[in-house]
This record gives structure tokens, sequence and C-alpha cells, in this order.
């Protein structure tokens, strides 16, 4: 084995970390590695490993973009400005909703794509190709946050031949211009095989086993894994907070469509001694943004066991009370058991009986087993790279079915944040947004935590200062033992 080698776990249930069916947590490590970033922060200020320059023209709300000369995607074929405007857009021409296309980018003439529309150069009036490696994005009002929208992996650099005809799924697996390529896949045990290909890195891990089924112990992880036994086990806590866990509601279901229903979940819930049973440690949480993001309204909801019995028994009658109902839970063994059992508590104490059960869907969740689930629970990756991100679930556009109350007046005043044209305008919307997501019992947040890096410093110098500030692992921020 090379001696530049790591593996590299993270839960996932589904098939490959790549696929929408992924957890969150999962794909977006493996895409940031892979695809890169077309914008990231570095040092509190936006960066680009792939662009030579981007520019703001204030007048014509008009972006320039000028790509790096000699850049190559991982299959050997140069990346032009046709790539550029295929990777900004594709999400929006893919076939069904996804993660991509719930932000709402604002792109001059996007709007007038629906998904499945075959993808050609030149359809969206707003991108303009102006040579072989530079193209201009004109938007239709101001959007202060477009920027920092590119750092998701949504609009990474990608080759639209590598991509199946539904602009989502892979012909064999992702193909990018990030630091890492993909060499090999072992689908039976869940190893996807990443070779370093960035030449100006030298004492980073050459070679990353990147494994979502746990065989043996790992030399980097993010899981709650037990090496207390370990002396060259070294744990690093990031600075930023990295998830969330909160309760979405099934808007399909009788139960959820009614506010008291919604109301009295909330109610029944002490969200303190939720946090207080999570094996990672936990934050309490009671609104949609992270704790230190710009824009939160700090409104919270305090437990009322009585009230929650009484609005509850407004909207079911005596059988249904005496029922108990499948929760779908996506996989979450880093918290562990006991704050289930609590919330089962709670939940039992103003009379609803509920059993979580794991599953594996992420977007339609409610059908088959969990066609009569109200809600589900589940985890969000955090962003804090765009807070306006983190309600883009709720909007109508959103990839999550039936998980959002398809009310167009949260959706005007969610366009109406991403137009915001100053620092303070947008402080104010988010908080608009916020309170309106907690006015209305959209969704129930619970606790938030910040990211514990297990890694054997046997092999590993260190994780390096940049690698604390971020939400998602960079393998090249991994400084290896020489």
């Amino acid at each position: 084995m090379n001696n530049r080698s790591i593996t590299f776990y993270i839960e996932n249930l589904s098939n490959v970390p790549w696929e929408q069916a992924a957890s969150a947590k999962a794909r977006h490590h493996f895409e940031v590695n892979v695809l890169g970033q077309l914008l990231r922060f570095k040092n509190g200020k936006l960066h680009s490993d792939f662009l030579e320059r981007f520019e703001h023209n204030e007048e014509s709300n008009t972006y320039i973009f000028t790509l790096k000369p000699n850049l190559y995607f991982h299959n050997g074929r140069s990346v032009h400005a046709k790539d550029l405007e295929f990777s900004l857009v594709r999400c929006f021409f893919a076939s069904k909703p996804n993660e991509g296309s719930m932000e709402n980018f604002d792109i001059l003439g996007l709007d007038k794509i629906n998904h499945g529309t075959p993808y050609a150069s030149a359809i969206v009036r707003g991108i303009k190709i102006l040579d072989e490696l530079s193209l201009s994005v004109q938007l239709n009002e101001k959007n202060i946050l477009f920027l920092n929208s590119l750092c998701q992996t949504s609009y990474s650099l990608v080759p639209q031949e590598e991509l199946c005809e539904d602009l989502i799924e892979w012909n064999k697996w992702p193909i990018g211009v990030g630091d890492y390529k993909v060499i090999e896949s072992d689908y039976e045990n869940k190893i996807f095989t990443l070779e370093l290909v960035n030449e100006n890195l030298n004492n980073q891990p050459k070679i990353v086993y990147f494994s979502t089924k746990l065989t043996q112990n790992p030399d980097l992880s993010n899981a709650n894994l037990n090496f207390a036994n370990d002396p060259y086990y070294k744990i690093a806590e990031l600075n930023c907070y990295t998830g969330k866990r909160l309760i979405l509601f099934n808007f399909n279901h009788k139960f959820s469509k009614q506010y008291n229903f919604r109301r009295a979940i909330e109610l029944a819930l002490n969200k303190e001694d939720i946090a207080k049973e999570t094996k990672r440690k936990s934050e309490e949480l009671h609104e949609i943004l992270l704790p230190k993001s710009i824009g939160r309204s700090e409104n919270t909801v305090s437990q009322n066991i009585e009230k929650g019995k009484m609005l509850l028994e407004m909207c079911l009658d005596a059988d249904e009370r005496n029922k108990t109902y499948k929760i779908p839970i996506s996989a979450d063994s880093y918290l562990g058991n006991n704050y289930k059992l609590t919330i089962e508590k709670q939940l039992q104490d103003i009379g609803l009986k509920v059993e979580f059960v794991e599953s594996d869907k992420l977007w339609h969740v409610f059908y088959d087993e969990f066609t009569d689930s109200p809600f589900r629970l589940c985890s969000q990756i955090a962003d804090n790279d765009n807070p306006i991100l983190n309600f883009s679930y709720f909007r109508s556009a959103s990839a999550q079915f039936y998980q959002h109350p398809n009310d167009i007046s949260y959706d005007k005043l969610y366009c109406k944040t991403q137009r915001s044209k100053s620092t303070e305008e947008l402080i104010q919307r988010l908080k608009e947004l916020s309170e309106n997501i907690s006015d209305s019992t959209v969704a129930i947040p619970l606790f938030c935590f910040k990211e514990k890096i297990s890694y054997n410093s046997q092999k590993i110098q260190e994780i390096s200062p940049e690698q604390m500030e971020q939400n998602i692992l960079h393998f090249s921020n991994i400084v290896m033992k020489t």
C-alpha cells in the first residue's frame, strides 16, 4: 500500500456517494474533492482555483468569468467557456428537480427553462460566450450572494459527455477538475479509490480510499468512532457548525396540513433535553439559521405540554391517537439513539405515539411504508457560504417532495431576499424568512453540531488550520507524515 495512502470513512446508506440518493455529507465530501468548487472561501475571501478572474459590472449587473488556461478535466479534455456555461445551468435543464435547481439564480432567461428541456448552448439569454475561455452572465436584478452560490458543487465544472441524459447521474463516475480523480470503484465493499492529480501538492494523501462501509479502523473519519484504546488516534473539532437535525413535515398528510398539528409537535419538544442526549456534542436550535449566522431572528419556542395536548386533540380523533405512526429518519449513528427516545417520550406526553424507522430515502420519502407518516426526522448540512440556501428547501421548486407548504407568498419572500441590494437589507429579509418558518411551523429545528475529525497520527501529521474553517473535508488540507 502506498505510504501516502489513507482510508476515509463517512456514513452513507446508498450505493455510491455521488448519487442524489446519497447522504448530503457523503455526496458533498466526495464532490468537493473530485469535482472541485468553482469558487470557495479562503482566508475569508472568495477565491478560485479554476478562474483567472471574475469581475462584476454594477451598471449592467453582469459578471465576467475567465477560465485559467491549460485547465483539463480528469478525462483529459481541456476545459472551455462552453463547459462553464453548461456547468452553471445544467441543474435547471436536468430531467427533475435536484439540489442545485432549488437555488434561484435569477440569471436572465433562466426562468424560461423547465426541467427536461434539452440543453443547448446560448438558450439562456443572460449567458454569452465571449471567447474560448470567457463568458458573461447577466442577472435580472442585483444579487449580492450570487458568487457565494457558486461555492456549491452543483455548479462545479463538469463535462457534459460524462453525464447521463438526465444531466444528474454519471455514465460511470464523477469527472471534474478537483484535486482528486476516481480511478477505481469497489461497489460491493463500497470503497472508491481517489488519486491526487494536483501536481502543486507535495505532502498530501496520494491515494484516498473513500469508504462508506465500515470494515476496519479508517485513518480519517467524521464518524463518531471509538478509538479510546488507541493512543495514536487524535480528534480535531472544526470551528464552524457543520450540520443540524430537524423535523420536516409531510404536507401531503391530512395532519401536517393543519397548523395546530404542526404547532402541537413543536410545543411537545424540550430541545435542550433532546440536545443533551446526542452522542456528539450538540446545541439546541430554534430556527433554520445556525448560531453566528447573519439574519437570525432569535425566536424561541418553549415546551408547553398542556397546550400541545390541547392542539393535538383538535386534530386527531380517538382512533388516530391510539395509532403508532412510523417516522422515517435519515442515517445518524453518529448521534446515537437516546435523543430519539427522548423525542418519542415527549411526543407521547401530548398523546402522539411514534416509532422511528431508518430510511435511505432523502428526497422523495413519504411513499410506500411512509405514506402515512406525518413528518420525518433528518439532517441538513450547514451552508456557511450562502445563508439564503438554508431556506431553499421550503420553496415550491424544492426537490423534497411534500416537505414544503407550496406557499406563493413564501416563494416571493425568498426571491425578494435573494435580490437584497445591501448587507443590511439582506439581514432584514433573512430575519423575515426565519420568522416566516417559525411562525408557520413549516419545519422544526432541533439542534446543531460541529464536526469532529478523527485521524491516525501515525500517518497524518495534521489537519491544516485552513480546514478548521471549512465544513467539508478537503483531502488537500491533510498533511501527511514524512
